[in-house]
């Protein structure tokens, strides 16, 4: 996560354990909580003076926040599903190979019965139309 925000505007500090989340807790602004052991508790919460948003990365998002005591602290908590991120980008390449390929055209020639004239100008797929595969 840390190569994806910009340096200048935030810090991005990881921590591993309940002690490490409560000690780093008091100053931040948000917080992204991902697949880790610390649980955000009631104690957490109560020693995040700033904390106006908690993002829980992935599901169970109860299990690991305690959302009555973020809500009384007047905090957001947000939750990011990843149970389909794997079938999300299946699809997107899936559909990048297919407007590749012509592929929606295709189909219409060869619905149509004009496929005999119109399919003689597909290629293969180099490495230079479709960078995401090159090795």
């Amino acid at each position: 996560m840390r190569e994806m925000l910009p340096p200048e505007t935030f810090e991005v500090v990881e921590c591993f354990t309940q002690e490490e989340l409560l000690n780093l807790i008091t100053d931040a602004d948000a917080l992204v909580h991902g697949q880790v052991n610390a649980r955000v508790n009631k104690e957490i919460i109560e020693a995040a003076k700033r904390l106006k948003f908690i993002q829980r990365a992935g599901r169970l998002y109860d299990r690991y926040i305690d959302v009555d005591a973020a809500t009384k602290a007047g905090i957001r908590v947000a939750t990011m599903r990843m149970d389909s991120a794997i079938c999300i980008a299946e699809h997107v390449l899936t559909l990048m190979l297919a407007l590749s390929k012509n592929l929606f055209q295709a189909h219409h020639y060869t619905v149509t019965g004009a496929y005999r004239n119109k399919l003689s100008n597909l290629s293969l797929l180099r490495k230079e139309e479709f960078p995401l595969l090159t090795g």
